[in-house]
């Protein structure tokens, strides 16, 4: 949060964290003694003091940024393996119960760059051949973006929307996926149900009805 928002005060550090000022003072203790924050005077209130990151900290918050983009790639790369090992065996990720339905556009710009990774490699395999040195490192590349491409092909293709009993599931391969459940989806009322007659007075109203599917599995 300090990261973000900037210096705070111990109470809303409390309210962003949903805990209660007591365990925010001991928190700030332990990261203050570890020169991770400090407090500072509130240049307003005297009776308030302000929470800022040290360099340290703020060096420890970027640092924790990076390694988890890094983890999250690893994930992402590694569920691609997983996806292709689904695909090939036919095993979608679909509970039961629940009817999926896919997502064409973003399929078909993964596989319009799967396609234009394959064309390079050959590319490359033709021009480099008479170099090793540089035509192997290319090819092992290459090799790879085509997998990795393929992963996220077939990530989408066995991970696709569904709907079922408790909502909806939303997905973009192994990277998103939100579930929506019924409770929460409001439905907004037709604009056109109070034109019946001329001069009737238009009311808005939501309904929490659940909704019918008409999509494709």
């Amino acid at each position: 949060m300090l990261h973000h928002s900037g210096p705070s005060n111990q109470q809303s550090l409390a309210a962003a964290l949903s805990v209660s000022p007591r365990n925010v003072t001991g928190l700030v203790d332990a990261l203050e003694s570890g020169g991770f924050v400090d407090r500072r005077p509130h240049p307003s209130d005297r009776r308030a003091t302000l929470v800022t990151l040290t360099e340290r900290g703020a060096d420890t918050v970027a640092e924790m940024a990076r390694d988890r983009q890094d983890i999250a790639a690893r994930l992402v790369e590694i569920h691609g393996y997983q996806d292709m090992f689904r695909f090939v065996f036919r095993r979608p990720r679909v509970p039961a119960g629940w009817a999926g339905f896919s997502y064409h556009q973003p399929v078909l710009s993964v596989m319009i760059v799967t396609v234009l990774s394959v064309v390079e490699l050959v590319v490359v395999d033709v021009v480099a051949r008479r170099w090793p040195a540089v035509r192997i490192p290319l090819l092992v590349l290459g090799i790879w973006g085509v997998t990795f491409a393929l992963g996220l092909l077939f990530g989408m293709l066995v991970r696709p929307h569904a709907i079922g009993p408790d909502g909806i599931r939303v997905r973009s391969g192994s990277a998103v996926d939100l579930l929506l459940a019924w409770d929460d989806i409001l439905l907004s009322h037709p604009p056109h149900a109070d034109r019946a007659g001329e001069g009737a007075q238009r009311s808005p109203s939501t309904s929490r009805a659940r909704p019918r599917c008409t999509c494709g599995s």
